[in-house]
């Protein structure tokens, strides 16, 4: 089960205005997202990532692999997931989706298991992406290196969005729940 950080409890509850206006789990992507801006180093999203869990813990990264998932997902489907670069943590095409797969693990460790959060994360389950690597006898393939399985992220980009809506409603709580505990309020 992933718990909050005593670091992460601190950094979010300080910002009370921003929870106010934005809610938890934003906060946390908030967070992340402010150290990326001050970095100067050039480290790659996948490097803060890996900063960021070791800072704040894996439920924080939980709450940027979902979060960053939702928003891409919801602006331009799982392509645009893929494409920009927040599912394999390179930035390039690589089908790998090495930080899909993470966000699918932490996921099942999460504890979340209401029907929403059940069926979200059945859709993740079954998240993959097909490249075009078909040289085929014609060296000029213009489909060369593009996604091919459109038609299939489609149909998950349709199921995600029926249970979108309820599903972040439910990570908000969630995301409160882990961050206030009984007991813990200051």
């Amino acid at each position: 089960m992933l718990e909050a950080s005593q670091k992460l409890k601190d950094e979010v509850l300080k910002r009370a205005s921003e929870i106010e206006k934005d809610g938890y789990h934003q906060v946390i992507l908030n967070i992340m997202y402010e150290e990326k801006q001050s970095r100067k180093d050039g480290a790659s999203y996948k490097e803060i990532l890996e900063w960021y869990k070791n800072e704040y813990g894996e439920l924080a990264k939980f709450g940027v692999l979902v979060g960053k998932m939702n928003q891409q997902v919801t602006n331009g489907g799982f392509i645009q997931y893929f494409r920009n670069g927040y599912c394999d943590g390179n930035g390039v095409y690589a089908s790998e989706i090495i930080l899909h797969k993470e966000l699918v693990v932490l996921f099942s460790q999460s504890g979340l298991n209401d029907e929403t959060s059940l069926e979200v994360f059945k859709i993740l389950q079954k998240f993959y992406i097909e490249i075009d690597e078909d040289f085929g006898e014609i060296v000029d393939n213009e489909n060369y290196g593009e996604v091919i399985n459109t038609e299939y992220l489609g149909d998950l980009d349709n199921a995600y969005y029926e249970r979108c809506d309820e599903f972040m409603v439910i990570l908000e709580q969630y995301f409160k729940n882990k961050i206030i505990k009984i007991g813990d309020l200051r």
